[in-house]
């Protein structure tokens, strides 16, 4: 297997080559056999050349057959493909945001954490729906609202932040505090009054959570002592 100095000097190179000439002889060879290496390396070439029309095709390369679980290396490799994709074009994750309905909870996965690593804000909306539509997905989109980043468009910021609030109301454990810390990521203000109450809860995480998004929403360096929190 190549290092990953020595993809990026074989990415390099294709560049100079043209994404179009290496995309078709790349086609050419996956129509002749598409081992699961060659699929991985496919990948790579389309996370750097391919524009967002080809994301129907490298959701293909991941996952060759819809009832088929995704293969875990080649899982990372979308991850990554994606990530890189919506780096290079700025258009991608536009386009995402109306075609994504039809992707599988598994593929659905590797995009959000694709969106995080890029990281595009304007993902966020995706990234709730998905939750919405998928409730297995929760815990994951709750903890990558943070590193995904806030929408740029405020109408997202706020739905996104009641709908979060409201699966925190049945939330337990993990996922709660993972939710208390997605609505300070969003600087939810309407959550204050929330967070300073669970800095009396009885769960450790739930409480360093809170604080986690006080202080974040506030710049403030209180510690969990509820008091300071209801005065300032």
């Amino acid at each position: 297997a190549l290092s990953v100095y020595q993809q990026e000097i074989v990415l390099g190179g294709l560049r100079l080559i043209g994404p179009h000439a290496v995309i078709a002889r790349l086609e050419r060879r996956l129509a002749e056999a598409s081992p699961k290496e060659l699929r991985e390396a496919a990948l790579a070439v389309y996370g750097e050349l391919a524009d967002r029309g080809d994301m129907p095709r490298m959701f293909a390369l991941a996952r060759p057959e819809r009832d088929q679980a995704i293969d875990d290396d080649l899982d990372a490799a979308l991850r990554s493909s994606l990530a890189r994709l919506f780096v290079r074009d700025p258009l991608a994750v536009p386009r995402l945001a109306i075609t994504w309905r039809s992707l599988a909870p598994d593929l659905l996965t590797s995009t959000i954490l694709a969106l995080g690593d890029a990281p595009d804000g304007r993902g966020l909306g995706l990234a709730i729906d998905a939750a919405f539509l998928h409730d297995e997905l929760l815990p994951l989109v709750a903890s990558q609202v943070a590193v995904i980043g806030r929408s740029p468009d405020v109408d997202v910021n706020a739905h996104a932040a009641e709908f979060l609030n409201d699966r925190l109301d049945r939330a337990e454990g993990y996922v709660a505090s993972a939710l208390v810390r997605a609505l300070g990521a969003l600087e939810d203000e309407i959550s204050i009054a929330r967070w300073v109450q669970l800095l009396s809860d009885e769960s450790g995480s739930l409480r360093s959570a809170a604080l986690w998004s006080l202080r974040r929403v506030s710049g403030l360096g209180y510690g969990e002592d509820p008091q300071p929190w209801r005065t300032w």
